[in-house]
């Protein structure tokens, strides 16, 4: 305006390109695929730029429906229901799980394992590994070494089906399911069975933050050989886990809880956690994948062998 007054148009035209500034392209365009916001989220990135994870993290746009109800005297009533297109890594999960499932013929074996030993071998090592990679030793890694052990020893199960063919891995690559914002990773932790506690400490801890950051690169998500999915931190006892594909077998571990067990006619209490193995039984058959299993509950309740 005149000396440079500044009009309501003035203010309107800077907001839109303001706007514009402060969200990356790709978090624009899945805002505008699923009906986000814009003005309800907070940005995380320099200076408040909206980037894609915050679009994904925000609520979706909710839609007004009016329905007719039976009830109260056929007088309408509003539901709310929300509308999310299923695209990006939720459409590529929802078509991998359908094919798994449609094609490999899932059979899960499960067991109990008194993990007593573990949790002695946890305590022990808790400080020397902390104080040498910065890390706490969790059960997961101790499973991890376990089970790398194990399909070293049956190497049925380090396997991958493509087509009519069965390619049995010289690696032992383990894969650890880490969930994510609308979505599941699958960083994979290679040569495991190489690996001594503290270095599979560091790798499984690193590679668990980048998944959740987005910031994992695509080798680190490759040649999985065998994949183990922990669902005991959420108070789950056990479950049914989904081959992760092309591999023959996923292991399904749950939360370790104090049950009444029976030793020597005494009753008494242990700390027990149950794993549950799905594998494919177009490629391996029940007393094997039995064995396999049987080999992961010997290192668990035997667990200095591990260090051997």
């Amino acid at each position: 305006g005149t000396y440079g007054r500044i009009h309501a148009e003035d203010v309107e035209a800077y907001g839109k390109h303001d706007q514009e500034r402060m969200i990356t392209p790709l978090a624009k365009k899945i805002a505008l695929n699923t009906g986000v916001q814009l003005n309800s989220i907070q940005g995380s990135g320099a200076n408040g730029k909206i980037t894609k994870h915050d679009v994904m993290q925000a609520p979706p746009n909710r839609l007004q429906v009016a329905m007719n109800s039976s009830v109260a005297n056929n007088t309408k009533s509003s539901v709310e229901l929300s509308r999310v297109k299923l695209e990006g890594m939720r459409k590529v999960i929802s078509e991998r799980m359908i094919r798994s499932v449609t094609t490999a013929p899932h059979v899960t074996l499960v067991t109990e394992v008194d993990m007593s030993n573990a949790i002695k071998l946890r305590k022990s090592l808790l400080p020397v590994i902390e104080n040498q990679t910065g890390y706490r030793l969790s059960y997961t890694e101790i499973l991890m070494k376990a089970v790398a052990i194990a399909l070293r020893q049956h190497p049925q199960m380090n396997a991958s089906v493509e087509g009519d063919y069965i390619l049995y891995k010289q690696e032992v690559n383990t894969g650890l399911a880490v969930s994510v914002p609308n979505g599941l990773l699958v960083p994979v932790v290679k040569h495991a069975d190489q690996k001594g506690l503290a270095t599979l400490t560091t790798e499984c801890k690193e590679l668990g933050r980048l998944a959740r950051e987005g910031k994992l690169l695509p080798d680190q998500m490759q040649g999985g050989t065998f994949t183990i999915s922990n669902l005991g931190m959420y108070d789950i006892d056990a479950f049914t886990p989904i081959i992760n594909q092309p591999e023959v077998a996923i292991l399904g571990v749950g939360r370790i809880t104090e049950k009444a067990v029976g030793i020597h006619g005494e009753l008494k209490l242990r700390p027990q956690m149950t794993l549950s193995l799905s594998f494919d039984h177009r490629i391996v058959d029940g007393a094997p994948a039995a064995e396999f299993l049987q080999s992961i509950k010997r290192s668990l309740e035997e667990p200095y062998q591990l260090l051997v």
